[in-house]
């Protein structure tokens, strides 16, 4: 797991891990939301008190974004995200396909 460099949208932060396993990923989850609060004041986020959670089950991805759950809007110029690419590879095999990854 590591975070990479996005050169095309810099104020998109993704984090990618291998794991396919349900707690690791709840951990780097965790880690995700911690650089989050770490960087809402560069972020523009520094009010922001709700997280979104969107699983992206087209790109193998959870966004995670400050959101203002009254005015149903994301807080802040960056955009978090954790890439799951050994997951999604999973779901594309799976029976369930899609549904697979976003369960």
């Amino acid at each position: 797991m590591s975070w990479i460099n996005n050169e095309e949208y810099p104020a998109n932060k993704v984090y990618r891990t291998s794991s396919i396993d349900e707690n690791q990923i709840v951990v780097d989850l965790i880690n995700v939301v911690k650089q989050m609060i770490e960087s809402k004041e560069n972020d523009d986020a520094a009010t922001a008190t709700d997280i979104m959670l969107y699983g992206n089950a087209t790109n193998g991805y959870i966004g995670v974004y400050f959101y203002d759950m009254e005015e149903l809007t994301e807080i802040g110029n960056a955009s978090y995200m954790l890439e799951l690419p050994a997951l999604f590879e999973k779901s594309l095999s799976h029976e369930d396909g899609a549904d697979f990854f976003d369960t």
